[in-house]
């Protein structure tokens, strides 16, 4: 795991659900299961989530593209 940068800032779980462009609701489920990793306020009971962490969070959702080989390439119509 990266050691997270000097100024790593902490956002709200609304405002990290919409800077992943997911509803809150799925943010926390992330959370529960592990997924992504979270800071709790003192309070105890709100969540907060760190930019790195949701970036990595992303990478881990994100799925590599497959090369195609010159038999597959589709025919553009040229």
């Amino acid at each position: 795991m990266r050691s997270p940068p000097l100024h790593d800032p902490a956002y709200s779980t609304a405002a990290a659900a919409e800077y992943i462009g997911s509803h809150p609701k799925t943010l926390l489920r992330a959370a529960r299961e592990g997924k992504i990793a979270f800071i709790r306020a003192k309070n105890g009971r709100r969540l907060k989530f760190r930019l790195s962490d949701l970036n990595e969070y992303l990478d881990s959702l994100r799925v590599p593209a497959k090369k195609i080989s010159p038999k597959q390439e589709p025919d553009w119509g040229a």
